[in-house]
């Protein structure tokens, strides 16, 4: 794949997977080990381990990727930074109390603080 050519090697990286063929194969874990990332994966017959980012993944497709058609790799990778900071900072979640991730953190850290004074 021409995609691990751009990719630098990270040190401390660990990606969580689940057992399906693409994460399991040999070239993936290869080139995992070449760019010193660590692979953890899920439990075989436990999906709810994996149910959260599962959930990202299906919100990433049918919310961003699938309506997008990118021409070049400095496209994609710049409607992936627009779309991650949708994510995080303005796109209200269920599981949050129908708060961004932004949202939420601040206010969990703030009541935090203030549970400690």
């Amino acid at each position: 794949m021409e995609a691990f050519k751009e990719i630098n090697a990270v040190n401390g990286l660990v990606l969580g997977s689940d057992n399906g063929c693409q994460p399991t194969s040999q070239f993936f874990r290869d080139k995992c080990s070449t760019l010193n990332i660590e692979i953890r994966y899920t439990s075989y017959k436990h999906p709810k381990e994996n149910g959260s980012i599962e959930g990202f993944f299906r919100t990433l497709k049918e919310e961003h990727l699938w309506l997008n058609n990118y021409k070049t790799i400095d496209n994609h990778n710049a409607g992936l930074n627009a779309f991650k900071e949708f994510y995080n900072l303005e796109r209200m979640h269920s599981s949050l109390d129908y708060k961004s991730p932004y949202e939420f953190k601040n206010e969990y850290f703030t009541n935090l603080k203030l549970d400690n004074q």
